[in-house]
């Protein structure tokens, strides 16, 4: 996992904005980011399939690049 870098952003009102899961950035057709695409992020760069302990999370792949 690389260090050093920023993930998505919150509007002025401190609120989450969408971003792509993909890479991190905002993105009007993004997602909000959940505990659940984290996680499932996090057991991907360990190397175990997420879809086997939360099948409706899609992994938030920003932090395995």
């Amino acid at each position: 996992m690389a260090g050093g870098r920023a993930y998505g952003k919150s509007s002025d009102g401190l609120e989450a904005t969408l971003v792509d899961l993909a890479t991190g950035l905002p993105d009007p057709n993004g997602k909000q980011l959940q505990y659940g695409n984290l996680v499932a992020g996090l057991l991907e760069l360990v190397g175990v399939d997420p879809a086997a302990y939360l099948p409706n999370s899609e992994p938030f792949r920003a932090i395995l690049a």
